[in-house]
């Protein structure tokens, strides 16, 4: 992948979308975000419902109930990842060791997913789990610079390549996303006057706070699975980034 069908990617989500609305929200909380890799326990059970169990909904968690027990819940699943989160904390996608931490990060995204709540109704009750979809969501959310999100389409279109073992292989996924990453901020530091595309892209989208990488690869997923971005045309600006080539 290159600068361009990133930015390509991020520019037809924009238009595609209103998710971003709940995210850019989630993402200005400062204070909260800092508390949960670090001490998820000094989150309350309330704060979490408000802002993340809310979030989660927002995106399309509709089995996710918006309320403080399902909050209890998720809140509690990350405080027995504590340690984990921890242990990469210092860690982006394009800076974290894979093979060295290749267990670690499936067995957050395995417990994640398998949290459960039960769900009662008049006649019976259900037991319901996060889920794929949302276990690397909320791992997003607590450590948004490594996790990149998926969702059930993006993992079977990969998991049909035979470019990951299984819809549960989350880790052969950031590897993956991890390549495309590095040639994405090489392609934008050799013809681009800057270094971190990231930013590029959140200031000229004018988003109220920094994008991380990670997210634009999921609009880019996201989009690729919706829309084909051959047929259209890109955004003038594209072709008015400054291409100075370093020279060797």
């Amino acid at each position: 992948m290159n600068f361009e069908e990133l930015a390509w990617g991020a520019f037809f989500y924009r238009l595609l979308t209103n998710y971003d609305s709940r995210y850019l929200k989630l993402f200005a909380e400062k204070s909260l975000r800092a508390r949960l890799p670090q001490n998820p326990g000094a989150v309350s059970v309330d704060e979490f419902q408000a802002s993340v169990v809310n979030s989660l909904n927002a995106w399309g968690g509709r089995h996710i109930r918006k309320d403080t027990e399902v909050a209890g819940v998720l809140l509690n699943g990350l405080c027995g990842l504590q340690d984990k989160f921890q242990s990469l904390c210092n860690d982006t996608l394009l800076t974290v060791n894979l093979d060295r931490h290749r267990e670690l990060v499936q067995h957050i995204f395995n417990d994640l997913r398998l949290i459960c709540w039960e769900n009662r109704g008049p006649v019976r009750s259900v037991t319901v789990h996060l889920g794929e979809t949302f276990a690397c969501k909320l791992a997003h959310i607590v450590n948004p610079a490594l996790f990149v999100m998926w969702d059930d389409g993006i993992a079977s279109h990969f998991w049909e390549r035979k470019m990951i073992e299984s819809v549960w292989d989350y880790v052969g996924f950031p590897t993956l996303m991890q390549e495309e990453a590095k040639s994405v901020v090489s392609d934008f530091q050799a013809f681009a006057a800057g270094s971190d595309p990231a930013l590029f892209l959140s200031r000229k989208f004018e988003y109220s706070v920094t994008k991380p990488l990670t997210k634009f690869l999921d609009e880019y997923n996201w989009v690729c699975r919706q829309r084909n971005l051959d047929t259209s045309t890109p955004p003038e600006w594209l072709f008015r980034i400054p291409r100075h080539r370093h020279q060797a």
